[in-house]
């Protein structure tokens, strides 16, 4: 899928409501979050449980899709890093088919939230720690 192609399906998307076109406020809450491990789900799961993410902002190329939650502990998100078409173009892979996305949050009791939330959504026991052992 060619950068111009990966475009014109995100205006899709934005038009039909499927996803969100991330604002000032959504960058504002996410302020200050960093990385605090892994997630493993596919796309549609995530949007079962947490709802359609955001598209981020033109200067963000590194990221096709963000989630901004509301945990009891604080903001959390889900996203991608460099392995999309925005950052990969063409050879970058397909939301649907990354099943590894990244967790940031601004404390741990916030991200291991997200994966309880997803984890017991889906069924899965499956976690970032049983992955890397």
């Amino acid at each position: 899928m060619t950068r111009l192609y990966y475009e014109v399906a995100v205006i899709c998307m934005l038009m039909k409501g499927i996803v969100n076109k991330m604002n000032e406020q959504d960058i504002e809450k996410r302020s200050g979050t960093s990385f605090r491990g892994y997630i493993y789900a596919r796309y549609d799961q995530l949007c079962f449980v947490f709802g359609e993410p955001c598209i981020p902002n033109k200067l963000d190329e590194k990221t096709d899709a963000e989630w901004i939650i509301n945990s009891p502990h604080g903001v959390a998100t889900i996203y991608n890093y460099k392995n999309g078409k925005r950052y990969m173009g063409k050879t970058g892979l397909d939301l649907s088919i990354i099943c590894e996305w990244h967790v940031g949050a601004k404390n741990i009791e916030a991200s291991e939230w997200i994966k309880g939330e997803l984890y017991n959504s889906i069924g899965s026991t499956h976690s970032s720690e049983e992955s890397s052992s």
